[in-house]
């Protein structure tokens, strides 16, 4: 972990661990009724598909804690970001969420996205060499991506970029701050702990009202905005897709332990 005034932030977005001890597969979403265990090193894909109630108690079970908004922002913004062309895993993905579902779905549009397509298992292996079925048409191959480019089957038009989907942490050497802590912009978006006040419930699941949290950093997908300070605040504690992840951080050894009703600043806001 690296230290940043009263608080420790792992340098890593996390991966999971589980019961038996394995690393529990990224491109699959883990049971929070199973033990998960969150760990943090280089040279691994992170764990997406997470929901923030499973990645408050992966935190938990490392003896760590779900890092808060005005924590991330302060490791984020301790570095020189170029932007979404430069040394992050943003913007590196076709454009839009459709753009990425038609990969596998050709026929999808905005208005008849799934839950059940958000969390498709495949999604997790793109640009890890998974070739688009046949039945995606002239989408063509993720390799024809890589080389310069396809074209989609409603006819938009051609979009000469390399594709980048989610990768292994560390591996943009440059995406890092000052304290050595990597991918905070980009790559997964990660859920951090932050106040909402009287802002009601995100969603009613079985009859209960599930509360807002907050998605912080951008993800590989996002767009040519997305800085340290992009959040997504709209989704509940159970919501997860394959751009949803974390980190964990902890109180820093000596520093006085923050109590739980504190309310950040407004500057993190």
């Amino acid at each position: 972990m690296a230290r940043i005034d009263d608080f420790c932030i792992d340098k890593y977005e996390a991966h999971v661990i589980t019961g038996g001890g394995s690393i529990h597969p990224q491109n699959i979403p883990p049971k929070i009724n199973h033990f998960l265990s969150a760990e943090s090193s280089a040279c691994v894909l992170p764990q997406t598909h997470m929901t923030y109630t499973g990645a408050e108690m992966a935190c938990e079970n490392a003896g760590k804690r779900l890092c808060k908004h005005e924590e991330f922002l302060r490791a984020c913004q301790g570095a020189d970001y170029t932007g979404p062309r430069g040394p992050c895993n943003i913007g590196k993905s076709p454009p839009g969420m459709t753009f990425i579902m038609k990969l596998l779905y050709p026929t999808v549009s905005s208005r008849n996205l799934t839950g059940a397509m958000f969390n498709d298992p495949r999604l997790g292996l793109l640009g890890n060499g998974l070739n688009i079925p046949d039945k995606a048409g002239d989408l063509g191959s993720l390799e024809d991506w890589k080389n310069g480019g396809s074209r989609l089957s409603d006819t938009r038009e051609w979009y000469p970029l390399k594709m980048r989907y989610l990768v292994k942490t560390g591996e943009y050497t440059g995406c890092v701050t000052f304290g050595a802590v990597y991918d905070l912009l980009g790559n997964a978006d990660e859920y951090v702990k932050k106040d909402h006040g009287d802002a009601g419930v995100a969603e009613t699941i079985n009859g209960e009202g599930r509360p807002f949290v907050t998605l912080a950093g951008g993800h590989f997908g996002s767009g040519d905005k997305s800085t340290c300070n992009i959040v997504t605040d709209g989704h509940s504690d159970l919501y997860k897709d394959y751009s949803t992840g974390f980190r964990c951080c902890a109180d820093a050894r000596g520093s006085a332990k923050p109590s739980s009703s504190a309310k950040p600043p407004s500057s993190a806001r």
